[in-house]
């Protein structure tokens, strides 16, 4: 068992996502240091990420509601890119067919279609960094991440196909990243 296996069942034991949720949360008007930020982010997506936390979600659909729901929220305020793709990231890994009912009642789809189009007409001449590129990688991420999935190429047809491909696409985008999403436990 990998020392990620044994963690993470510890870490949500002990209220971690809620912490990390508190923690964006409080940025939105606090100014917390963008290591914080980018580090929690990173965290979660790992601890989301875990068999064992999904197992747990799925038994506590309103937990898993709340999580949505806040990382939902999040995804129109002035973060760094950075973050925001860390959020995507635990969007996609609760987009998947166990949670369809916390999908639908919090609008999942329609949020994510409404942060897309917001965040394509932002103006990139406002952000820090290399907005353009940022901007692209972020509206790439929840075209790979997001798109309703195209079966007609698929041989397969199943939804464990189709979330495969996007851990695949996860998985490019950390590499091509450097290792920057799950770079907290490696």
């Amino acid at each position: 068992m990998s020392v990620k296996e044994q963690v993470i069942p510890i870490l949500v034991e002990n209220d971690m996502i809620e912490w990390i949720l508190a923690l964006l949360s409080k940025s939105k008007k606090n100014d917390i240091h963008i290591f914080s930020l980018d580090f929690s982010s990173a965290l979660l997506a790992n601890i989301l990420h875990c068999h064992s936390t999904l197992e747990k979600l799925e038994d506590d659909g309103s937990f898993t509601k709340e999580i949505m729901v806040s990382l939902l929220a999040l995804l129109k305020e002035n973060i760094p890119s950075t973050v925001l793709m860390h959020i995507l990231i635990c969007l996609s890994y609760l987009s998947k067919e166990r949670f369809s009912q916390q999908i639908e009642e919090c609008n999942f789809v329609d949020k994510i279609s409404d942060f897309v189009e917001y965040y394509n007409s932002l103006n990139t001449n406002d952000n820090d960094g290399n907005p353009e590129i940022d901007r692209k990688t972020v509206l790439d991420l929840c075209a790979h991440m997001f798109h309703p999935k195209d079966v007609s190429n698929d041989v397969s047809q199943t939804i464990e196909y189709n979330e495969l491909k996007c851990e695949g696409r996860i998985k490019e985008f950390e590499n091509a990243e450097g290792d920057l999403i799950f770079e907290c436990f490696q």
